[in-house]
């Protein structure tokens, strides 16, 4: 059985071959019960005992004996009766056989019937009953009639050779209920297998078994509407070979083979073949499926299709080497930090105009180790903000380069953020703006010199606008 279904499928496993072992015991209990009196009533039977020697026999015999007249009154109670019936003799001789003893009222018809049928000669058969002892206790009691004839052949007495079959009884009713236990017990597992069975026919997830040789025991719903094979036509062919994709059947086939001798795996890739040809990815559970006895008699695997999910992740893949290829190939410096202000990216444009390669950065804090003192607070700031969602456009900052050559840097930043949305670093964008800068300052000086000049010519100078 399935390890996973176990106490469903098997209400009381251990309980079943508990019954079945003691109701083996009781039919042989009852056998030897059953044979107790055959030598006292064969005896008593044949007529051949002398009549000293008859009482002597019935005195001492092991089985209760009780008899009785022509009238009905009791004329014998051996040692053995008064044990059973926790009666004194004295108490009962002379009595009615019928009224004696606290007979069962629905049984003592019947009984009266055949002691007359004993008395008058006739055939009589074994009868059960139940009675009281003498301190109340109910015992049940099996009882055959043999006759005592006298002189003239004429009946005189009739002896009632009891049984006690009280433990007998007892072992039968629990025989009965053994019996009934395990009929009970079988049907309870026959009725919640089916119900597994069709649980797993009907489960919204795919299910494939396959038996100790690899070939496919089980293939649900799911999995016939998934690859388009209906479970008819897969059942009893091999697994690997007919329906897992080529390049995965050695791996694939490992995970089973270690289900088989008791391993149990969990969440590995299983590509399968669909009927078009398609490959089916599924994330497949493999357990150990089990015999009553727990001897392992193949695997049961639950999965789930991931083939929407697999291409997902593969263009997010390419989508991640896509960026990734136009950071680093990209004509502007590109850097990004993570949210503790270190570098985790640093592209070849950057590598290329600062002359610090990715490797000589990656890791370092980029305000603390790479940006001019004075320029800490201001560039934290920058950054501080777009971790808070803030962008920055046009900040200009002077970089030093590996060589310590000055570059003006004008700097764009935005929060760089997961899958879920939330912000887990910066990225930056720079242009190198050093030859620009240096142009507008030189622009600036040749101007303020000319302001100088006109200021103080020896001349008169003046000028106009365009109006």
């Amino acid at each position: 059985m399935f390890p996973f279904l176990k106490g469903l499928v098997d209400p009381d496993e251990d309980r079943l071959k508990e019954v079945l072992e003691e109701k083996e015991s009781l039919l042989k209990q009852v056998e030897n019960l059953n044979a107790k009196l055959q030598n006292v009533t064969s005896h008593v039977s044949s007529g051949n005992s002398s009549g000293d020697a008859l009482q002597k026999f019935i005195n001492t015999a092991n089985i209760p004996v009780c008899g009785f007249n022509q009238d009905m009154h009791i004329v014998q109670f051996n040692a053995k009766a008064e044990e059973i019936m926790k009666i004194k003799k004295n108490r009962v001789l002379g009595e009615h056989i019928l009224e004696a003893f606290a007979i069962d009222p629905t049984c003592k018809e019947h009984l009266r019937t055949l002691c007359k049928d004993a008395l008058e000669g006739k055939k009589t058969h074994d009868f059960e009953f139940s009675t009281l002892t003498g301190d109340g206790e109910e015992i049940d009691l099996l009882i055959n009639f043999s006759t005592m004839t006298g002189e003239h052949d004429e009946i005189v007495e009739v002896l009632g050779i009891a049984q006690d079959i009280t433990a007998r009884k007892r072992l039968q009713i629990q025989m009965e209920r053994a019996t009934e236990d395990a009929k009970r017990l079988v049907e309870e597992k026959e009725m919640v297998a089916r119900q597994w069975e069709a649980f797993i026919q009907t489960a919204t997830a795919p299910i494939i078994g396959i038996d100790s040789n690899g070939n496919i025991s089980h293939w649900n719903d799911k999995a016939a509407e998934l690859t388009g094979f209906d479970t008819i036509e897969v059942l009893g062919k091999p697994l690997f070979d007919g329906y897992v994709k080529q390049t995965s059947r050695t791996s694939v086939k490992i995970v089973f083979t270690n289900a088989l001798h008791g391993i149990v795996s969990g969440n590995f890739e299983c590509p399968l073949q669909s009927k078009g040809g398609n490959c089916l990815d599924l994330l497949l559970n493999c357990t150990p499926h089990r015999d009553m006895s727990g001897n392992v008699i193949g695997v049961i695997a639950v999965g789930q299709d991931i083939t929407e999910r697999k291409k997902v992740e593969q263009e997010k893949s390419r989508v991640v080497q896509e960026l990734q290829s136009f950071i680093d190939s990209a004509n502007a410096p590109i850097f990004g930090i993570d949210a503790e202000g270190y570098l985790n990216e640093w592209n070849n444009k950057a590598a290329q105009i600062t002359g610090f390669s990715r490797d000589d950065v990656l890791g370092c804090n980029f305000v603390e180790d790479l940006i001019d003192g004075a320029y800490h607070n201001s560039l934290q700031s920058v950054l501080d903000d777009a971790l808070r969602g803030k962008e920055t456009v046009n900040f200009e900052f002077p970089f030093y380069t590996q060589k310590n050559r000055k570059l003006n840097l004008l700097l764009n930043v935005t929060a760089r953020k997961d899958i879920n949305g939330d912000i887990i670093g910066v990225i930056g964008v720079a242009q190198d703006v050093t030859d620009r800068t240096v142009a507008e300052q030189e622009k600036i000086r040749v101007a303020q010199e000319l302001q100088s000049f006109i200021d103080t010519a020896n001349a008169p100078i003046f000028g106009i606008d365009a109006n």
